[in-house]
Order: C-alpha cells, then structure tokens, then sequence
C-alpha cells in the first residue's frame, strides 16, 4: 500500500487555516494536526491521526466533533498537498464510512504481492 506525505509543518498550518481560522482551532487542535507534519503515513491512517487528534481535541463532545468533520475533506487537502494522493485519503474515508460495523482493513494490491 502507497504512503502518502503530509505537508511540511507552516505549510499544513496555513493551509489548516484556510480550511478554519478560528482561535481555539488554531491553538487547541491545529498542533495536534501538526504533531505528523512532513511525516508519510498510510492513506487509513491519515484518517486514523485526524480521528485521535479530534478526539484529543473535543472528547466526548460529540457535536463538535460533527462540527469539524463536516470540513473532512478540506481538511484532507489541507493535510496532504499532492491532489493524487488527498483523493486517495478521501476515497479511503468514504470506504470506512461505508463500513461502520468492522474495522477497516485495506485490500491487498492486485498482481504480484
């Protein structure tokens, strides 16, 4: 499976902050999202570090955590700065989405692996 680079740690905080400007994002959650800034991850877990920072972040508040995903997708092309790769972090969310009740498991790559 294909590792996707996020930006480098003041491009993915500008670019955080065209997605959200506001303080408390900015101070609070945007270092969490920065933690991995530059680092190359997997396209799930992407996913799976915004899911922990925003639980870090809002806790059990469920509501706000709605709140902030409503933008997911912004906040993908925030992250990762290549287009290709941020589509294929935004295709993996939507596949988990679909499957709520079992844990995302990734398919094997096709031929010869």
């Amino acid at each position: 499976m294909d590792k996707v680079r996020l930006c480098e740690r003041d491009a993915m905080l500008e670019r955080l902050k065209l997605v959200s400007d506001i303080d408390h994002l900015v101070n609070e959650f945007y270092p969490l999202l920065l933690e991995r800034a530059g680092q190359e991850l997997l396209a799930c877990g992407v996913i799976i570090y915004f899911e922990l920072a925003l639980h870090q972040y809002a806790g059990e508040a469920t509501m706000l955590k709605a709140a902030i995903r409503y933008d997911l997708e912004r906040y993908i092309d925030a992250m990762v700065p290549d287009t290709q790769q941020a589509q294929v972090v935004r295709i993996t969310c939507r596949e988990c989405a679909k499957k709520p009740d079992r844990p995302f498991r990734p398919e094997p790559k096709q031929g010869g692996g």
